[in-house]
């Protein structure tokens, strides 16, 4: 895919791996084109290709989510009101980092019951 590169730096990545797809509203706009650590901040930096047509305010939020419950991972944006647009090689600062499932299913499962 042709286009320009953006990043973001979530706290974890989870699952997402390189070449996974970027969706706005469910719709294919690019890919995952690499993940490293910085070594200055630990902090997982991701680097995304964005199709050229899409343009993306700067308060676009980068949300890493499951295809489904065995699914694999990728990474979804959520476009911000903001007029100024991001340009290439820029850095998405609002992130959400992936939701821990077999954390939560064991959280569900094995918690104290209560009696009523």
């Amino acid at each position: 895919m042709t286009g320009y590169t953006v990043t973001a730096k979530p706290s974890s990545v989870g699952g997402l791996s390189e070449e996974a797809d970027v969706k706005v509203s469910g719709i294919k706009v690019g890919s995952i084109l690499q993940l490293e650590i910085d070594p200055e901040t630990y902090l997982a930096e991701v680097t995304m290709v964005i199709d050229e047509k899409i343009k993306l305010p700067q308060s676009t939020m980068t949300v890493i989510s499951a295809e489904g419950l065995f699914g694999g991972e990728y990474m979804h944006l959520d476009p911000g009101g903001e007029e100024v647009m991001v340009g290439p090689g820029d850095n998405l600062t609002y992130t959400q980092d992936a939701a821990n499932i077999v954390g939560l299913i064991s959280q569900m499962v094995y918690s104290p019951k209560e009696n009523n």
